[in-house]
This record gives C-alpha cells, structure tokens and sequence, in this order.
C-alpha cells in the first residue's frame, strides 16, 4: 500500500511541476518586448524603483528606414516617449555609426546629409515620411508614438 501512496505522490509532484512551468511559461510570452534587433525581450518592471508620485518614463520603440538610390537600411530604435523623429534619427547614427549633418534655420532643424548623401545632389533632397505620410513639421517638432515608422528618402522634392 506504501508503494501506492509514493506513486501517487510521485505523478501529483508532475503534474505540479508541469503547471507551474506553462504558468511561467505563459507569464513570459505576455511580458515581451521587440529590441532594436528584432528579437524579443523579457520586461521585467519597466516601473521597478519608482517612487510613489514621481514620473515614469517608459521606453518605446520605434523603426527607422532610410532609403537611398535603391538602396533600404532599418533600423528599430528605443527611445523614451515624447522623443522627436530627430532624436530618434540622431540616435540611430550614433548606434550604427551614421554620418549625419543637419543645419539650424528659422523654420527648425534641416537634416542636410545622412550617410555621405547631401541634399541637392542629383536635384534629390531627403524628405521625412511618418507612417507612408509626409511630414508637415520640423525633424525636431515631429514627436513620434510607440510602433511609429520614420522614413528617410532621398527624392525628387514634390515641391
């Protein structure tokens, strides 16, 4: 009758064993998160350490494309909310080592060059798409949102 009992006890340890891991399981594929690589990575407490009453800033993700004479680099980027379609361009050449000239006018801040790749050569300029549509603001204006696309191209002004 012992050996019963101890079998028993041995399939009940199973089969907890066994729900605690797809609950971990399961715990973990809800608290992922892309990277800037493209892989997803566990969240831990994005709110861990906050003290009561104090903002927290979460960081998002956003991709950038930019696109040059047949030619299409992505990239995703993290950056923290309220961040503007600038800081994300400047952050992204820092991390992959982008050269990148921009100009202060009256108007805000002008992105002359990414890459070696000025405005006015071949009478192409770089124009700013956010989401497939033009922007109508500065680089520097243009805040961006979570899952946001940024494009770069470099054409033909439609102006």
């Amino acid at each position: 009758m012992k050996d019963h009992y101890k079998v028993k006890f041995a399939i009940l340890v199973v089969v907890c064993l066994v729900l605690v891991g797809v609950f971990y399981a399961q715990l973990n594929l809800t608290n992922k998160e892309l990277d800037k690589a493209g892989k997803f990575v566990l969240i831990t407490n994005p709110t861990k350490g906050a003290v009561a009453g104090e903002e927290v800033v979460v960081p998002m993700i956003v991709k950038l494309v930019i696109v040059n004479n047949q030619k299409e680099d992505s990239y995703f980027v993290t950056i923290d909310q309220g961040a503007t379609v600038l800081s994300v361009l400047e952050k992204a050449s820092q991390e992959n080592k982008i050269m990148l000239i921009n100009t202060k006018s009256n108007a805000g801040i002008l992105v002359e060059s990414i890459g070696g790749v000025k405005n006015g050569t071949d009478s192409k300029y770089w124009i700013v798409y956010l989401n497939g549509k033009m922007i109508s603001v500065g680089v520097d204006k243009q805040i961006v949102n979570e899952g946001d696309t940024i494009e770069f191209k470099f054409e033909n002004s439609p102006f």
